[in-house]
């Protein structure tokens, strides 16, 4: 059963543990970066917008976990296995009203981009929704020229479901968004089990 203390492994060089507050200033730091938050529809925003998303987040995780029950919101944290150094945090999070559907999100510190840190920490979070969460669909959404995320879906069996064009306010104008799903029944059995040995669970 999953912890409070609870750790993914899977990832080579990397610790994987779930959201707790000390973490939140790490996550505000990253995404005061306009690099990071060039391609991310709240950024940039105060400090304050960004605590106070992620501090419910904690909350209720917290809570889920001591009453025994499974997030269906859930963000991991990813640090360097032996600096401990904050790397970037990915997350589940449940689409309201509707039942067994997650969306997947990730963002990483700007210095470590190009190690495939964002696939590994997507296939992270399907394990999560498909082998804990019994999901039915997960689904992603990025801006349309964002084609970095839109490889990283793609690597990981999501498929491109069409866009939605002029979405996004951006400057001047607006940019359109690419979505992406992938259903529990578009992977064999096969993946799903090797997704759940690749990321297996401590403590």
């Amino acid at each position: 059963m999953i912890s409070s203390n609870s750790r993914f492994l899977g990832i080579d060089g990397v610790e994987v543990s779930l959201l707790k507050h000390g973490d939140i200033d790490e996550i505000v730091e990253m995404l005061e970066n306009p690099n990071v938050c060039r391609y991310l529809f709240f950024a940039p925003a105060p400090k304050e917008i960004y605590k106070g998303y992620f501090e419910p987040i904690a909350m209720e995780m917290k809570s889920s976990l001591d009453r025994g029950e499974l997030p269906k919101n859930m963000v991991f944290i990813l640090r360097d296995a032996q600096s401990k150094e904050f790397l970037g945090q990915c997350g589940v999070i449940a689409v309201p009203m509707i039942e067994g559907v997650y969306e997947v999100g990730y963002q990483f510190r700007e210095e470590h981009w190009g190690k495939g840190l964002a696939t590994k920490a997507s296939k992270l979070c399907i394990n999560y929704i498909f082998n804990y969460l019994s999901g039915h669909r997960a689904e992603a959404n990025c801006y349309e020229t964002n084609m970095a995320s839109r490889r990283v879906l793609e690597k990981c069996w999501f498929r491109h479901e069409g866009y939605f064009r002029g979405y996004y306010r951006k400057d001047s104008g607006y940019i359109g968004r690419a979505n992406y799903g992938l259903l529990r029944d578009d992977m064999k059995e096969r993946s799903l089990e090797e997704l759940k040995e690749q990321f297996t669970l401590e403590g």
